[in-house]
């Protein structure tokens, strides 16, 4: 059993959907009209200081449930749409990076790709057909 404590108190690297979630909680914090210290919101959802400190700042491990869940419901929020919504941008961002990053592979190297244009059937007539 400790071993699999250890295990996951290593394996919580940050992800996109980890910062995109805190990020969305921060926007919700942050448009709060009143605004809650760390050491109060800590004991709000039974974690330390430093530890809310770590969370918004996406520092250390990465927000465990028995984490993400209180703070989604403290600041109103529901928990399994905050996560979806979460889910969806972080997938939109990744998509974006991959197409950029395709761009900048063929812009790099456009040798390297089939790049043509496609065969045009009016050519001939738009050829012919006087400008005004």
């Amino acid at each position: 059993m400790s071993d699999l404590i250890a295990m996951t108190k290593y394996a919580r690297v940050w992800t996109l959907t980890d910062i995109t979630g805190m990020r969305l909680i921060s926007e919700k914090r942050d448009e709060s009209p009143f605004q809650i210290s760390d050491r109060a919101l800590a004991r709000a959802i039974d974690v330390s200081e430093p530890r809310v400190s770590d969370l918004f700042n996406c520092r250390h491990g990465s927000p465990s449930l028995r984490e993400f869940i209180p703070l989604c419901q403290f600041f109103n929020l529901n928990p399994a749409s905050t996560l979806e919504q979460a889910l969806q941008l972080s997938q939109q961002t990744e998509e974006q990076k991959s197409r950029a990053a395709k761009l900048d592979q063929v812009a790099a190297h456009p040798e390297d790709f089939d790049i043509a244009t496609l065969p045009d059937s009016n050519e001939a007539m738009e050829r012919e057909t006087p400008r005004d």
